[in-house]
């Protein structure tokens, strides 16, 4: 019989693993109580995505999908990680109410302009 050996796949895996590790050292770890408040304040504080993700040493991807899971976001979040708060829904609907543009939208609130489409359109399909 042959000895088991790494498959080059499994190789470039670990290889993958490691270099992620490096920069999120809590990558792959359970979530403890506290990191999931900490996670929670941060971004009830305003704070973006990428930054938890940096100072919770976690990826973008776990901190979005934990704060799915803890019911704080609905999925929805626009390309750079910053959430929709009420308040914001509340100024973009009185822009379209007062017909601004997409465009004089996205200028006023610092968003692009798929992202006022995207949220309007999200807001729109809500029951």
């Amino acid at each position: 019989m042959f000895a088991p050996t790494k498959t080059k796949n499994a190789m470039i895996n670990n290889a993958t693993t490691e270099a992620v590790k490096a920069k999120f050292p809590r990558f792959n770890q359970p979530w403890k109580r506290a990191d999931m408040d900490y996670v929670r304040n941060l971004f009830g504080m305003g704070v973006r995505i990428p930054e938890i993700a940096t100072m919770a040493q976690r990826t973008e991807r776990a901190v979005r999908l934990k704060l799915m899971g803890m019911g704080e976001i609905n999925g929805y979040l626009c390309r750079d990680g910053q959430a929709w708060l009420p308040s914001e829904d509340d100024r973009m609907l009185r822009f379209v109410s007062q017909d601004y543009t997409v465009p004089q939208i996205a200028t006023l609130m610092g968003r692009r302009k798929l992202d006022i489409r995207r949220r309007l359109r999200f807001l729109s399909e809500e029951p």
